[in-house]
């Protein structure tokens, strides 16, 4: 199942998605917003578990976390979305 969200969806999105603020410690760079969002509606969607996201999506640990049964976002993620 590949359904992706159009560019016009997008641009709806991105903008509720706080900006990227710069770490002191530096640390591993922020993966790409829109391929994140693409991976958690594919779950969401296809009804998977996290690990089985294909691998076109960042990894699951940068996509909504582990939770140690591969079945929900973290609540380190949960706490960063705003709606």
């Amino acid at each position: 199942m590949k359904v992706e969200l159009t560019d016009a969806q997008w641009a709806r999105i991105a903008r509720l998605i706080p900006k990227p603020t710069a770490k002191p410690k530096g640390g591993r760079p922020r993966a790409d917003d829109r391929a994140v969002m693409e991976g958690i509606l594919w779950v969401l969607r296809s009804g998977a578990r996290w690990r089985d996201m294909p691998d076109r999506y960042p990894g699951m640990r940068r996509a909504g976390g582990d939770s140690g049964n591969g079945s929900a976002p973290s609540s380190g993620f949960r706490s960063g979305v705003r709606f």
